[in-house]
């Protein structure tokens, strides 16, 4: 059976589909596990000017699908620019790009905090609603503590990047919330379970190119120092990476200002140390339940390629030549993939 791709698009809470159906040349969106951001982009021809002009904040709210599956949403945002051109071999056509974060919002005004003796979900939570943000902190890393806690004349935005690669999380801005949640814990932005995506070859798999194992990037323990003043000595914690088989440590340069520092450091670079071990790329049938952070589960390659895979970004692609695609960049590789068992 032939899929159809589809799509259904709001502007300032209005459904324009309808009327963008018939010009609609192509539609994306990019969604990254380490991107603050989500992004948009939907080109229409305009060749007599029909098309109207949104303005720059205005919502944007875009859903994909095909015939079989339905339409789910796949962005949540703003219009943060508007583009048009011209030339002889495209005629005249329209740009719509859009962001999950409002560009115009407070997110991006530096600003002096601090805090002290409080978790990082009563902080990311006090200093969000500054910035206009409802924000959530999943799993573990709300019960984060620590004595300090500092904003040094940087954005919210900035901040909250800055926190998720010590803390090993993703941090993400979806229109007026945000999100922080662990790295490679199969959960979303948004603190949700996530449901695995299959990728099957000779079936929805369209290409595929993989490296399972990468030597160098691969440590079995990730080490950080501090400075112990009771005993007045230098005193390590580790943190076993996941999957590595291998007995080489990672030892951070700089010391941690205590103890719980030293753990939140040790466990983030053993995150990146499990994540980095191998990695690809794969583009499917338009699967608009693919999110970051999903495990991608292939099958049908050949033993040591198939297995388990983190979804690290993605791009969902709707042309008229190529219809629905989803194109992932994938990272974590496990459940065999790497390892051929064959005797």
């Amino acid at each position: 059976m032939l899929l159809v791709g589809r799509f259904k698009v709001f502007v300032g809470g209005v459904d324009v589909t309808s009327r963008w159906n018939p010009t609609l040349k192509s539609a994306s969106v990019t969604r990254g596990a380490r991107e603050a951001s989500d992004t948009a982009q939907l080109t229409l021809a305009d060749p007599g000017g029909q098309t109207f002009l949104p303005g720059t904040g205005d919502d944007l709210v875009v859903h994909f699908g095909n015939s079989a599956d339905g339409l789910g949403q796949v962005f949540e945002g703003f219009v943060d620019s508007v583009r048009w051109r011209m030339d002889k071999s495209s005629g005249r056509e329209i740009s719509i790009e859009g962001s999950s974060v409002d560009h115009k919002s407070k997110v991006k005004a530096g600003a002096l905090r601090s805090a002290a003796d409080k978790t990082f979900s009563d902080v990311a939570k006090e200093w969000g609603s500054k910035v206009g943000l409802d924000m959530v902190v999943a799993g573990e890393l709300g019960s984060v503590f620590r004595p300090y806690w500092l904003m040094q004349h940087e954005s919210y935005m900035g901040w909250g990047q800055r926190m998720a690669r010590d803390l090993g999380a993703s941090f993400k801005i979806i229109g007026r919330r945000g999100f922080f949640a662990p790295l490679n814990e199969g959960i979303s932005a948004s603190g949700k379970t996530l449901t695995p995506v299959y990728g099957i070859v000779g079936q929805n798999v369209e290409d595929i190119d993989v490296t399972p194992i990468i030597g160098r990037p691969q440590y079995g323990t990730a080490k950080a120092r501090y400075y112990d003043i009771n005993s007045a000595e230098w005193r390590e914690v580790a943190e076993a990476v996941r999957e590595a088989g291998i007995d080489v440590d990672f030892r951070s340069l700089l010391g941690a200002a205590n103890e719980g520092n030293a753990g939140q450091s040790a466990k983030s670079r053993a995150k990146e140390s499990e994540r980095e071990r191998g990695d690809g790329s794969a583009t499917i049938l338009g699967d608009h339940t693919a999110e970051p952070e999903a495990k991608f589960i292939l099958t049908g390659a050949r033993p040591g390629i198939d297995g388990d895979y983190v979804i690290d970004s993605l791009t969902h692609s709707l042309d008229k030549k190529s219809g629905f695609t989803t194109a992932l960049t994938l990272k974590a590789p496990a459940g065999g993939a790497g390892k051929d068992t064959r005797a």
